[in-house]
């Protein structure tokens, strides 16, 4: 299975051109460059055009998952509109928004 993966790369190599540039240091910054540094063993940035394997799509998912809370997100993405879901729906929105 391949995937096309522009919009993966160009946030890739956005976020390891702004990142050297922050003043600030520490945990936070830290986890960011971290991620950075395994997004870009990953994916190879010069092939802005190239196409994602599935080994690669699996290992990006891990990074991500294992640095963002996806539920979060998805409660500040809905904002006002979270609250009257239902469980079942929150579940199904966050599994949506994650697959984004």
């Amino acid at each position: 299975m391949k995937i096309n993966t522009l919009a993966v790369r160009l946030g890739v190599l956005a976020t390891s051109i702004v990142l050297p540039g922050l003043a600030l240091a520490g945990p936070p910054t830290d986890v960011v460059q971290s991620t950075v540094v395994e997004m870009r063993s990953t994916v190879a940035v010069e092939d802005l055009g190239a196409e994602l394997t599935r080994e690669q799509v699996i290992k990006i998912s891990r990074v991500l998952q294992n640095r963002f809370s996806f539920r979060e997100m998805a409660r500040l993405v809905l904002g006002q509109h979270w609250q009257p879901l239902s469980a079942q729906e929150r579940t199904e929105f966050v599994q949506l928004f994650r697959g984004l």
